[in-house]
């Protein structure tokens, strides 16, 4: 769950970036056109694919033409708690003077029948969010993709879908993806993410 660190770290390129879909932009990656039914199994199986200690390799694109991609390399731990009905990420993503630190919650919402989430994040003004959670954030899980897309209110008044995705998962890696630009697309690419699962 980067998207805090990103907004913290990079918020004056974004505004400054090209709007996706003007030239240098990245049209993204696809959402699939329709997607399982969320259910409480499948948070399970959500559990069971990214439950462990991983190692990442993170790429930060240029959002401004001329500028030179970031690298830095974070952890990630998923695990569960209360019973098994919370998943937490907890993240360490240094990049250069800042370093970031991140607790993702993600749950079966049995009321709603659906997935809910929310991040912490010591980028954050306001270090968790919970009317952000409800307000803004969806989340959802196809038994392959893990996806979660939310609203992002730019300082210049727009507004902008952040969306992160978690794919390729193996029991030994997963690849994630972070991408911005309008609701509907098209979408400009921020970051990719290689995690690779930690031996202890």
């Amino acid at each position: 769950m980067l998207r805090r660190l990103v907004g913290a770290a990079l918020a004056p390129l974004l505004l400054a970036a090209p709007a996706p879909g003007a030239p240098g932009a990245d049209a993204g990656s696809p959402v699939p056109a329709s997607r399982a039914a969320a259910t409480q199994e499948g948070y399970k199986s959500l559990v069971a694919a990214l439950s462990g200690s991983w190692a990442l390799a993170i790429r930060y694109e240029p959002l401004q033409e001329g500028a030179s991609p970031a690298e830095s390399t974070g952890t990630a731990r998923w695990y569960t708690a209360v019973d098994g009905q919370v998943l937490l990420e907890d993240e360490h993503l240094p990049l250069g003077k800042m370093d970031g630190k991140l607790l993702g919650l993600i749950w079966w919402d049995e009321k709603k029948k659906s997935l809910a989430g929310m991040l912490c994040s010591n980028r954050s003004p306001h270090m968790c969010d919970p009317k952000s959670s409800l307000d803004d954030i969806q989340l959802s899980w196809d038994g392959g993709r893990f996806l979660i897309e939310e609203i992002e209110h730019q300082r210049d008044g727009s507004v902008r879908l952040f969306r992160e995705s978690y794919s390729e998962i193996t029991p030994r890696s997963y690849l994630q993806l972070g991408e911005i630009g309008p609701p509907g697309g098209p979408f400009q690419r921020v970051f990719t993410v290689h995690a690779t699962r930690s031996k202890n």
